[in-house]
């Protein structure tokens, strides 16, 4: 995961990039030896850093594997607790749920 940010014009639009979140991922925990004690933990605390530096305005770019193992529904439930407007580009992975644009921007 990373984030990169560019401020554009006087009034401080942000846009940021980020990835891999895999979101409701539980075995990612392990796999990438994160430092969540479950999935909720690392649920909350990737959403929880995202809103420290994405803001209402700022517009995040999610550049894939946003979640893994959870419904469509779940992932949007997820997904619209994270500030700003969100642009989903589809990953890799063939088990992470169509998100339709609608309920992310």
């Amino acid at each position: 995961m990373f984030f990169i940010s560019m401020a554009l014009g006087e009034d401080r639009l942000m846009i940021w990039f980020t990835s891999d979140l895999h979101l409701g991922h539980e075995a990612v925990i392990r796999m990438q030896n994160r430092p969540f004690k479950d999935i909720r933990e690392m649920n909350n605390a990737l959403i929880h850093n995202l809103n420290e530096c994405v803001k209402a305005n700022d517009k995040l770019y999610i550049l894939g594997d946003v979640s893994h193992h959870v419904s469509p529904e779940q992932s949007n439930s997820l997904i619209k607790r994270i500030h700003g407007r969100k642009y989903l580009l589809l990953g890799l992975q063939k088990m992470q749920p169509i998100v339709e644009p609608k309920c992310i921007i």
